[in-house]
């Protein structure tokens, strides 16, 4: 399966990526870790994928039964690339422990 994936960038062009993943190993697990290598996503950053249904809404992908249900989509569209767009949120500030919170550090 042919996959082209957008990042929108603040302040530049969006960036695209295509690339490929056999039947046998796509997993939504396999194409995360693929977009978070070739975007260069860290562990802080809280992101999914969204992918335009046939009524032209954007719907999350979030879940397993969610990449068949889009799998499924583009073979009822006899598309043979599937379109997805990487949404990220800011990172979330780390909060202090409560040990931190009632006994600062000296």
């Amino acid at each position: 399966r042919i996959f082209k994936v957008r990042q929108a960038q603040p302040c530049r062009e969006d960036e695209i990526r295509r690339f490929q993943l056999p039947p046998d190993e796509l997993t939504l697990e396999t194409l995360r870790a693929r977009c978070r290598r070739l975007f260069a996503l860290d562990d802080e950053t809280i992101w999914y994928f969204k992918w335009k249904d046939e009524e032209g809404d954007l719907v999350s992908l979030t879940e397993e039964y969610e990449l068949r249900e889009l799998l499924a989509f583009s073979a009822r569209q006899n598309e043979t690339i599937v379109r997805l767009s990487v949404v990220s949120d800011a990172p979330t500030p780390r909060r202090a422990s409560r040990h931190q919170e009632h006994h600062p550090s000296p």
